[in-house]
C-alpha cells in the first residue's frame, strides 16, 4: 500500500513500463547502420554495454531502432549489477567476448528517442 492510497502501486508501475516500452519509438542516426556492417564485416568484435533495466528492454530498444544483430556480447547493466562507468562491466564485457581488455574501444551511444 502507498501513502497516496493506490492499492497497488507496483503493479501500475509494471503496467506503465510495459506500455512505454510497446509504444516508445526510437531511430537510429543514419550512418550507424552502414557504420555496423563496415565494422563486422572488418572482423571487429562488437559488444553492447547499456545502463538500462534489462537485457529484454536492451534488444527491445535495438528492434525499435532498427538495429541489426551484429554483436558477440550485449551486457544490460540490470542484469549484471554493475553500470558504466564501473570498470567491472568493461571487464566482464572482456570476459564474454574473449577480447582483451586494452584493446576493447568505447563509444558514445548513436541512438536516438523520436517521441
Amino acid at each position: 500500500m502507498s501513502n497516496l492510497a493506490i492499492p497497488n502501486p507496483h503493479s501500475i508501475a509494471i503496467g506503465l513500463h510495459d506500455y512505454w516500452l510497446s509504444e516508445a519509438q526510437f531511430k537510429a542516426y543514419e550512418d550507424v547502420v552502414p557504420t555496423l556492417k563496415a565494422l563486422k564485416n572488418r572482423g571487429f568484435k562488437l559488444i553492447v554495454i547499456s545502463n538500462v533495466s534489462s537485457g529484454k528492454n536492451l534488444k527491445i530498444y535495438m528492434q525499435k531502432a532498427d538495429i541489426p544483430d551484429c554483436f558477440v556480447v550485449l551486457i544490460a547493466s540490470g542484469d549484471v549489477g554493475y553500470e558504466k562507468p564501473n570498470p567491472e562491466i568493461f571487464k566482464m564485457a572482456s570476459k564474454l567476448s574473449n577480447t582483451p581488455l586494452k584493446t576493447i574501444l568505447l563509444s558514445a551511444t548513436n541512438m536516438k528517442k523520436t517521441t
